[in-house]
C-alpha cells in the first residue's frame, strides 16, 4: 500500500516534534547544570563578601570605640587595608 503525501507529511512532524522535545531536554538539563554548578558559586562568592565587609565594619567600629582614634588616623587605616585588598 503506496503512503498518501498526508501519511508522508504526518511522518515528518511527528519526526520534528520528537526532535524539539529531545532539544528540550537537553536545554532543561543545560540549565540545571549552570545553576548548580556556576550560579551557586557566584552566590557563595556574594554571601563571602557581605561577611568580609560586616566583620571588617564591625573591627573598624571596636577600633574606633577601644582605641579612641580621631578619624583621620581611621582614615589612614582605611586607606591601609584597602591597598591590601585591592
Amino acid at each position: 500500500m503506496a503512503k498518501t503525501q498526508l501519511d508522508i507529511i504526518l511522518n515528518l512532524v511527528d519526526n520534528a516534534s520528537k526532535n524539539l522535545n529531545s532539544i528540550g531536554a537537553s536545554m532543561t538539563q543545560f540549565g540545571r547544570t549552570m545553576t548548580t554548578h556556576v550560579t551557586c558559586q557566584f552566590v557563595g562568592v556574594g554571601l563571602a563578601a557581605v561577611k568580609m565587609a560586616s566583620d571588617l565594619d564591625y573591627v573598624y567600629a571596636e577600633y574606633q570605640t577601644v582605641g579612641k582614634q580621631t578619624e583621620a588616623e581611621l582614615s589612614v587605616l582605611s586607606q591601609r587595608f584597602c591597598r591590601y585588598v585591592y
